[in-house]
């Protein structure tokens, strides 16, 4: 596994990941009164739109991704199927939303991000130590089949995520169904040949959630 994946998995980037979704106003204005099933559930929704897009052969393209994430993050200009997709210091949304957003890997992407979360409010409220990795990532085997453990993880949200009401160790019971999410994702992208740019996918589309509006226009 590549360091630099590993390296993104920690209590810093995990509350940058809150306080940038707070301020979109995901968390209200008392992130504790938010239910933690909900946060759960979309985690979980995630899951399954991967699963759907995987189902329906929606890949990016992988040499496309890399080409726009070096534009977008190192401030040059490319050109990508003959078109700039970037002006220095400008995200290109109509680009990443025709060739990146909604594909399998932006999906399995979008769920690390919603667990990421998840332990960053936890971390907010139990006050972990910021200068931390997250104890447990390491991603998994790839002998799976998706659809068993995404089942398996659905039932497992319903064994381990509880509000703070239901039992003493709450906090740690949601850390581990997240941790346990984030390794499948890292297993995901190794068994579908995207592990080397899972990372990329991940900070283009937290990048793209910053020109997105208030709960980037959803509900909830």
């Amino acid at each position: 596994m590549g360091d630099s994946l590993l390296a993104f998995f920690t209590i810093d980037k995990a509350l940058e990941i809150f306080n940038a979704n707070k301020a979109k106003g995901f968390w209200g204005e008392n992130p504790t009164d938010r239910d933690l099933n909900e946060v759960s559930a979309l985690i979980l929704s995630e899951l399954f739109e991967g699963f759907e897009a995987l189902r329906k052969r929606k890949f990016a393209d992988q040499r496309y991704v890399a080409e726009f994430h070096q534009c977008a993050f190192y401030n040059e200009d490319l050109t990508v199927r003959n078109s700039v997709v970037a002006v220095r210091g400008i995200f290109d949304t109509k680009g990443f939303e025709e060739f990146i957003k909604d594909r399998f890997e932006d999906e399995i992407a979008d769920t690390v991000i919603r667990c990421m979360d998840l332990v960053g409010y936890l971390s907010w409220e139990m006050g972990a130590r910021e200068n931390e990795p997250i104890v447990g990532v390491w991603g998994g085997p790839t002998n799976f089949e998706y659809s068993h453990e995404l089942l398996y993880l659905g039932f497992q949200a319903h064994l381990y995520c509880f509000d703070r009401e239901l039992i003493e160790d709450w906090a740690e019971s949601n850390r581990e169904f997240a941790v346990n999410v984030i390794n499948f994702c890292i297993a995901v992208s190794e068994k579908y040949g995207f592990r080397d740019t899972l990372l990329q996918h991940i900070e283009l589309k937290l990048m793209y959630n910053t020109t997105r509006p208030f709960k980037h226009g959803k509900a909830f």
